[in-house]
């Protein structure tokens, strides 16, 4: 019996025009009015997520920030896990050493100690992320009004950052090269009380080591009452592993990294064929076919 989904946005939820499709809406309300909750499970903040769920009329939980956060339908923080400080100079200094720009996000909003520039040339890369096939001078121009670049803060330095009081959950940062992100990545993850993930080939996320999107799951679900059999959960990067790890009805779009659909208890259509919202349909009308 199915009881809770858990999807991921990016890359799986999401279409290319990072939207929610009517299929996949459907597919969600058709599941709430059955009683199956439904939970983000992303590496974004709770700002970048609130808009998608206004413009959609959608109301569930959201596991934010690769499992540093856990916020209800209401947008009331019910738990946290914050980065650790004392790592987060020398992170700052591995990424500057290969020209990347870190971005903080916090409980409130997203900062950035760079310049401006710098920034900008971040969500570039970001933006081909979110628009695969695009250039680089695409993605600069679709930058310039997005709000991964328009909505971000910018503090002097991790002494001002500091300053601000906000609680640091996760790092975010770019590069082109995946060879420079899978070195960094090792780098990271050897170090103590952090873990380094990636939503897509080109990027780090660095957390504290005990947030993980799985393991932010498994928590919920047993102050539910929910049986980890009875959970389904949706994903498409490395940053999904966790959660492919900790529950085994999971599901992984064409689109996803070889890692990941090759954990997947079934590969599903891309996330812009409605691959989602589909199988969820399945889902839902296989619990209602009784068994001969």
């Amino acid at each position: 019996m199915l009881k809770l989904i858990a999807s991921d946005l990016d890359g799986t939820l999401l279409n290319r025009q990072q939207k929610i499709s009517p299929l996949n809406r459907r597919a969600i309300a058709k599941a709430q009015e059955k009683g199956v909750r439904f939970v983000i499970a992303t590496g974004r903040n709770y700002a970048r997520v609130r808009d998608l769920l206004t413009e959609n009329d959608l109301h569930c939980d959201l596991l934010l920030m690769n499992g540093s956060e856990v916020r209800d339908a209401g947008g009331k923080i019910i738990s946290a896990i914050n980065l650790p400080l004392e790592p987060l100079k020398q992170v700052v200094e591995l990424l500057h050493a290969q020209g990347m720009e870190p971005e903080f996000m916090t409980n409130r909003e997203t900062c950035c100690i760079d310049p401006p520039e710098a920034a900008l040339h971040s969500c570039a890369l970001r933006m081909q992320c979110f628009h695969p096939g695009i250039s680089y001078e695409e993605g600069l121009k679709l930058a310039h009004t997005d709000p991964f670049y328009t909505a971000l803060r910018f503090v002097d330095g991790l002494e001002g950052l500091y300053q601000t009081g906000l609680e640091l959950r996760k790092i975010v940062s770019y590069h082109p090269d995946t060879k420079v992100i899978d070195r960094l990545t090792q780098q990271f993850n050897a170090m103590e009380g952090l873990v380094c993930m990636s939503s897509f080939p080109v990027n780090v996320e660095i957390t504290n080591a005990q947030a993980q999107k799985g393991w932010g799951l498994e928590k919920a679900i047993e102050v539910m009452g929910i049986r980890r059999e009875e959970v389904a959960v949706f994903g498409d990067g490395m940053n999904d592993y966790n959660m492919f790890t900790c529950f085994p009805r999971c599901y992984a779009p064409e689109n996803a990294v070889e890692p990941i659909k090759a954990l997947a208890k079934e590969v599903i259509p891309r996330h812009d064929e409605d691959g989602v919202g589909k199988t969820i349909l399945r889902l839902l009308e296989e619990d209602e076919t009784p068994l001969k």
